[in-house]
């Protein structure tokens, strides 16, 4: 054996040691303190792929932000889609670091440099409010609530940073975004898991419910009306889907007899959630695209129109027939025939946000610069109303008043309603130069639909934030990534249309001053 081969071998027993060691300390771990050790791996995992946490981030953000997957045996039961946006701020350091942002990440910083620097106002706004009132996590033993509420904000606001940063090919954000849209499914299993019974529960080491799952479940018992908030999540999703893989002029012309069908069985499929939200961000989302796609003639308008009231004419025959939480969502239609019970329930929840946005209202004045925080108030907050279930009291107790701007002024003051305004209104011009650009254009590919879509739902998603139901603590993290998607597809439009312009036309123009003799065309020596 020579020098060299035994010190391999040296090598190799050193290797087979430590192989060794790892093994026996992770053996006792795992009988003694499994959640330590899933930590403990998780942040190896977090070190080794430290160089990639932006591309990471945005893949896997994009990819699971719209499902219930969720990481197993840990506190908290954090989102996937959470793990990747705290992956998101460590990845922009990294990109800039080792200088992997994308060529043209200084000119996207001017282009949209009032929103990264509005989303980074808010952040600090946040930071702010967590220094003055304090923040809990009782995942992790605190004695206060609102941590969570504060994290997630904080780490969806770098999206739109980290997306100027990363380029995607339309392929490629094409395909993540498919996948985003048809994990919403993954809510609907966890939903039949929850209403399935214990034999079904183990699904939940994996999937968490949607936000109101359990409190529907529970009033199913008072109330006989089982809702299932995942079918809106999924019939929303499914409906963009639609709109991605098809144009919309296929509703007037030889394909509606299959198109007009499958949109009604999408729109029907969302009834059972209960929402009635759900028809306004179908509404909101098919007009933006129809006008992006240059839909509306005289003959479609009338033509929609007849079929609409021929439609409507069928659900106010059959509503009655219709399941309670299908009737609750058609409560909003002026004149209907429905059970007591649905009418009463949705009466009853309209009366109660209109009461939180009188409350909130009054509220203002004594948040006006500092904001109260988010999370469980430590003051009392006293309500004199009729309020005998004490749905009312615990909501203002918590900063909800289901309306964006009330909500922002309570919770974060002058300051935050500011900065957040300013955020949707920038982000809302670059939206809108996206449907301007698809209009002229056209949308005769599918990345240039999918763009279209992700345009409307971001202006429908705000118009619902502003009028209809803003929760002021899930701001960010409705608008966040939305706002990094508007951004990669502006920015891929632009490349496209950059891309268009004959290279020709950015040559310089040749002199038309005509050289006086041969001598005079020769250049001319120092």
């Amino acid at each position: 054996m020579t020098a060299i081969e035994a010190r391999m071998q040296v090598q190799k027993g050193f290797l087979w040691i430590v192989v060794l060691g790892a093994a026996i300390v992770f053996g006792f771990y795992m009988a003694v303190d499994s959640p330590l050790l899933i930590l403990a791996t998780l942040g190896l995992v977090w070190l080794a792929t430290l160089p990639y946490h932006g591309r990471i981030s945005a893949m896997m953000a994009i990819t699971t932000y719209g499902s219930a997957f969720m990481l197993p045996m840990i506190n908290g039961r954090p989102f996937l889609w959470e793990v990747s946006a705290l992956l998101g701020w460590s990845g922009i350091v990294m990109l800039v670091i080792l200088r992997r942002t994308d060529p043209e990440f200084g000119a996207n910083l001017r282009r949209y440099r009032w929103i990264v620097l509005a989303s980074l106002a808010y952040t600090c706004v946040l930071f702010y409010l967590m220094r003055t009132h304090g923040f809990g996590i009782r995942a992790m033993g605190g004695d206060r609530m609102g941590g969570r509420v504060y994290i997630q904000q904080v780490a969806c606001a770098v999206f739109p940073l980290l997306f100027c940063a990363l380029r995607f090919d339309e392929r490629s954000f094409y395909r993540l975004y498919v996948a985003h849209l048809l994990l919403s499914f993954t809510f609907m299993i966890s939903d039949f898991a929850l209403a399935g019974g214990s034999d079904l529960w183990w699904v939940f080491y994996f999937l968490d419910v949607a936000n109101d799952a359990i409190s529907f479940e529970i009033g199913t018992s008072a109330t006989g009306m089982r809702r299932f908030q995942s079918f809106t999540l999924v019939a929303v999703a499914m409906y963009q889907l639609l709109l991605v893989m098809h144009p919309m002029r296929r509703f007037f012309n030889r394909h509606a007899i299959y198109m007009v069908p499958l949109f009604l069985v999408i729109l029907a499929m969302g009834l059972p959630g209960g929402h009635r939200g759900v028809l306004i961000m179908f509404a909101g989302i098919g007009l933006l695209s129809a006008w992006g796609q240059r839909l509306f003639t005289v003959p479609r308008i009338l033509l929609t129109g007849a079929i609409a009231v021929l439609l409507l004419s069928v659900v106010y025959t059959a509503a009655r027939d219709l399941p309670l939480a299908a009737q609750r969502t058609l409560a909003v239609l002026p004149g209907i025939d429905l059970n007591p019970v649905a009418v009463e329930d949705a009466r009853a929840t309209f009366e109660g946000r209109i009461t939180m946005r009188e409350v909130g209202l009054q509220l203002i004045p004594s948040y006006l610069w500092r904001g109260r925080g988010f999370g469980l108030s430590v003051e009392a907050v006293p309500f004199y109303g009729f309020d005998p279930y004490g749905v009312v009291t615990e909501h203002v107790s918590m900063g909800r008043f289901y309306n964006g701007p009330i909500g922002l002024m309570v919770n974060t003051g002058i300051p935050g309603t500011v900065c957040l305004v300013g955020f949707l209104f920038f982000v809302s011009r670059v939206a809108y130069r996206i449907l301007v650009h698809v209009r002229t254009h056209g949308t005769e590919d599918r990345f240039s639909r999918m763009c279209c879509v992700i345009a409307s739902l971001w202006l429908t998603q705000t118009f619902v934030f502003f009028v209809i139901h803003g929760d002021a603590e899930f701001a960010m993290n409705t608008f966040g990534l939305l706002a990094g998607t508007v951004i990669t597809c502006d920015w891929a439009l632009r490349r496209r249309a950059r891309d268009l312009v004959p290279e020709t036309a950015t040559q310089p123009r040749p002199s038309f001053v005509p050289a006086l003799s041969p001598i005079a065309a020769l250049p001319h020596r120092a």
